[in-house]
C-alpha cells in the first residue's frame, strides 16, 4: 500500500523530501499513541495478571459484574467464591476485577448507604436520576 503511494508521488513529480515530510509526523503520532494508549494498557494488564496469580484462599474480591465475595478455592481457570450465607459460586479468574485490601472499607460504605431512602426524579427528557437522601435513625 505504501509502495503504491510512493509510486503515485513520484509520478506526480514529488520528491524524496515530500515523502520524508509524511513519514516524520506519522512516526511521531505512533510514538505518542504508544506512550499514551498502548503502554498504560499493557501495564494495567500486567498488574491484573499479577493480582490474579497472587490470589489465595480468604482474599476478598470484586468481580466485573459487581459481586463481592471471599475466595474459597482456586483452580486453574476458575475460582470458587463465597458470596454470603453459605452461597458459593464458581467464576472465571478473568472475571475478577480487583482484590479488596481492606474489608472494613466495603463494610463502612455499605453501612453508610444502608437505610437511606432512595428517591427517583424524572428529567424533562424522560430519563431518570437517582439520588440518596440522608436520614436520621429513629429511636423508639
Amino acid at each position: 500500500m505504501l509502495f503504491l503511494f510512493i509510486q503515485d508521488l513520484y509520478a506526480a513529480g514529488g520528491t524524496a523530501q515530500s515523502i520524508g515530510s509524511l513519514i516524520v509526523p506519522l512516526s511521531l503520532i505512533s510514538v505518542v499513541m504508544y506512550f499514551f494508549m498502548i503502554r498504560p494498557q499493557q501495564k494495567r494488564a500486567n498488574e491484573h495478571k499479577t493480582m490474579l496469580t497472587s490470589l489465595k484462599r480468604g482474599d476478598r474480591i470484586v468481580t466485573m459484574g459487581g459481586l463481592l465475595g471471599s475466595v474459597q478455592k482456586i483452580e486453574e481457570h476458575n475460582v470458587v467464591i463465597d458470596v454470603g450465607d453459605g452461597v458459593s459460586i464458581t467464576i472465571l479468574k478473568t472475571a475478577i476485577s480487583s482484590k479488596i485490601e481492606r474489608a472494613g472499607a466495603v463494610a463502612a460504605a455499605a453501612e453508610h448507604t444502608a437505610g437511606a431512602p432512595v428517591e427517583r426524579n424524572t428529567n424533562n427528557g424522560g430519563g431518570s436520576k437517582v439520588s440518596v437522601k440522608k436520614s436520621r435513625k429513629r429511636t423508639k
